[in-house]
């Protein structure tokens, strides 16, 4: 999904801090990669936007497959980003839903994706997700995130996405920073209410397995909480730059 996604959550952090948001390869102006996208690539790409700033502390924020991504770019060894105050994991991709993501599935996915680009209907598919960005920031996502080259990207990080969440299951990273985990707690369009429950089971043990993380439940949100609640990311990212007056700010 195009960087312009999360403008809603950056007018709440813009007063307070420094923020950048950046295109995946093959979205928006964003060149297409020519490699496989396995998750520690995608974690590459982060690292070297990271360290293309200039900064004193760094919160990673991840929102979906974003959130495996911050994970991984935090947790590497080689080419570590210094600095890092925490994460944010916003309705991410969780290990503990791998048995979800079928691979027929998955396949078809991939597929459908970039058929509906070539036909001009991912629009289609996409504009109930974005509801609640103003007009002209909607108008924006859907030139970026519909292409046939963002279709692609996005089809290329689905054939990677089962390895990568079993990576994850077998790293054991137990996080290294403090991290906040936002789940939403409602179904998103075309979701059941079986399937978010496992999601927030998911989040929720992911959220136990060290005493650094906390869990935030977004109670009047489904996936797209950088959309539907913007104000709970940004207190959650300000919150782990230790300025919780900040937070209070945000609350009023």
């Amino acid at each position: 999904m195009s960087a312009h996604y999360w403008i809603p959550v950056m007018r709440h952090l813009a007063p307070h801090c420094r923020v950048v948001a950046y295109n995946r390869a093959g979205i928006g102006d964003s060149d297409p990669d020519p490699a496989t996208r396995k998750l520690q690539r995608l974690a590459n790409d982060l690292a070297c936007v990271v360290k293309a700033q200039s900064y004193e502390s760094v919160v990673l924020v991840g929102h979906s497959w974003g959130g495996p991504i911050v994970r991984t770019a935090q947790g590497m060894s080689a080419g570590r980003i210094e600095r890092v105050a925490g994460l944010v994991l916003v309705d991410p991709s969780d290990e503990h839903l791998l048995d979800k993501f079928h691979p027929l599935s998955l396949a078809l996915q991939r597929l459908s994706l970039v058929s509906l680009a070539r036909l001009r209907l991912l629009s289609a598919m996409y504009t109930p997700i974005l509801r609640g960005l103003p007009p002209d920031v909607m108008t924006r996502v859907l030139q970026d995130s519909t292409t046939v080259s963002a279709a692609r990207a996005a089809a290329a990080e689905l054939r990677s996405l089962r390895t990568g969440l079993a990576q994850l299951a077998t790293d054991d990273q137990h996080y290294g920073s403090p991290v906040t985990v936002i789940s939403g707690a409602q179904a998103m369009v075309g979701e059941s209410e079986k399937m978010r429950a496992a999601i927030r089971k998911a989040h929720h043990l992911s959220a136990a397995r060290t005493a650094s993380a906390q869990l935030i439940v977004a109670r009047d949100s489904g996936h797209a909480i950088p959309i539907t609640e913007p104000e709970v990311v940004a207190r959650a990212a300000l919150a782990l730059f230790d300025r919780d007056h900040f937070a209070a700010d945000l609350n009023r």
